[in-house]
């Protein structure tokens, strides 16, 4: 008779079909811990009014072949200002739906953060047995208060995976750092593991927290059978592609429209097909911005927000894909480790990459390390209008044979060994085993 299969409790505000980049993660996670044995229930908001039904259709019946449960609790918030117009209530309740999301915008938190107790009433069923060890993705990082409040009651390890720095992060109040930092630290010193995706970061927590152990690094990553299904589009022009929305101070498009609108004139009678850059999200007045400045008009075509599966096609047709880490050029240790999930869309399909980065960030290091493409600083705009001309030309930027090193079923492995052992020690009565931090502050 063969053992029974280990049990885990995943608690995940961005899991599919939500459109976040966060739900890439958690979904890699969730199908290949299925696959290595685990019985996995993911805890996640009911996303109904946020999808279409038949993206709600396609997740259930993955769900259904992968063998995971899903346990809904709560509604997937609406997080733009925009979508809260589109909400079809009345004039009062929008705004105060919105005065709301301004309050908690001032805490320096978003309306997901709240999650946290909806999660709590939707595992209050569960009893010791019911699941061996709860893992936690943030963020939004409330839930890691879950996943420790949910661990207590049912007397099982919990383990915190971090797609990005909590009160480390580099954006925010100062004042709001501060009431983070010390819950930070509690969660940190009672959590049996610690996950996070890059080198920089994982140093960074561990100078920070002072930790005995530093985090284990599990990067972000791509799933093949996902990146071989993608039918590539079609495109009359040397396409480069950018998906993804802007935040200010970190990531602007200026850069490469001007890289674009160079290149467009170092090309011109040279190559067959013109440069130009194509964008997909919500963001277009930003783009558009950007276009009339840099006097980019007809360089630049903006396809609005669609469905995923249209952007990875996009992406695979593309002749380049462009990637935006971060535009300031000189950072910290914390913010060299922002590795934005959007890097391994094209990484998984084997497009060409151009990056913009910060030098020697952990985002750079993985795309030149792999062969994938060329990173660049935001003031680089004429590098990149040459390095894009050579890509049109074939003379660079050739397809590659995507790192198995960054796909799911290998990274999916290195949380298993920590999840398992963590579940052996636990039946054995072993102390915690995770990483525990100095008894003195910073």
């Amino acid at each position: 008779m063969s053992a029974p299969r280990p049990k885990l409790l995943f608690l995940a505000y961005p899991f599919p079909p939500s459109p976040a980049i966060g739900g890439v993660r958690a979904w890699g996670m969730a199908k290949y811990l299925s696959r290595l044995g685990w019985q996995v229930t993911v805890v996640t908001p009911d996303p109904s009014g946020r999808v279409s039904p038949a993206e709600m259709e396609e997740a259930e019946r993955q769900c259904r072949q992968e063998g995971i449960t899903r346990l809904f609790a709560g509604e997937l918030e609406v997080r733009s200002g925009e979508a809260a117009q589109r909400l079809t209530v009345g004039r009062w309740e929008r705004c105060r739906r919105l005065f709301v999301r301004r309050v908690f915008r001032c805490m320096g938190m978003g309306l997901e953060e709240r999650w946290w107790r909806t999660c709590l009433v939707a595992c209050s069923r569960l009893a010791p047995g019911d699941c061996d060890v709860v893992l936690a993705t943030g963020s939004p990082f409330s839930v890691f208060l879950a996943a420790r409040r949910i661990a207590r009651r049912l007397e099982v390890p919990f383990v915190l995976d971090y797609r990005d720095p909590w009160s480390l992060a580099i954006h925010g109040a100062a004042w709001n750092k501060l009431w983070r930092r010390p819950v930070e630290r509690r969660v940190l010193r009672e959590a049996a593991a610690t996950l996070i995706v890059s080198p920089s970061l994982a140093r960074s927590q561990t100078e920070a927290f002072h930790l005995s152990c530093p985090p284990v690094v599990i990067p972000n990553g791509y799933d093949p059978e996902l990146s071989k299904a993608v039918i590539p589009a079609v495109f009359t022009d040397f396409s480069v592609v950018y998906a993804g929305n802007f935040y200010v101070g970190q990531r602007k498009i200026d850069s490469v429209v001007r890289a674009i609108k160079r290149a467009s004139e170092i090309s011109r009678g040279k190559i067959p097909m013109p440069i130009r850059l194509h964008y997909y999200g919500r963001d277009i007045p930003h783009v558009e911005a950007a276009v009339q400045r840099h006097g980019a008009e007809g360089l630049v075509e903006c396809h609005g927000r669609v469905p995923r599966t249209e952007v990875l096609a996009a992406i695979k047709g593309a002749g380049c894909a462009v990637v935006i880490a971060s535009i300031r050029e000189r950072v910290g240790l914390t913010e060299r480790g922002i590795v934005t999930g959007k890097l391994f869309e094209p990484l998984g399909l084997g497009v060409p990459i151009l990056l913009v980065a910060p030098e020697d960030s952990d985002a750079a290091k993985i795309v030149e390390g792999s062969g994938a493409g060329r990173s660049f600083r935001a003031s680089q705009a004429e590098a990149m209008a040459h390095w894009l001309v050579e890509c049109a030309d074939g003379k660079s930027g050739r397809r590659y044979e995507p790192p198995a090193a960054f796909s799911w079923p290998v990274l999916a492995q290195t949380a298993e060994g920590i999840l398992a052992a963590l579940m052996r020690q636990d039946r054995a009565g072993l102390p915690n085993p995770g990483c525990e931090m100095n008894s003195h502050d910073e």
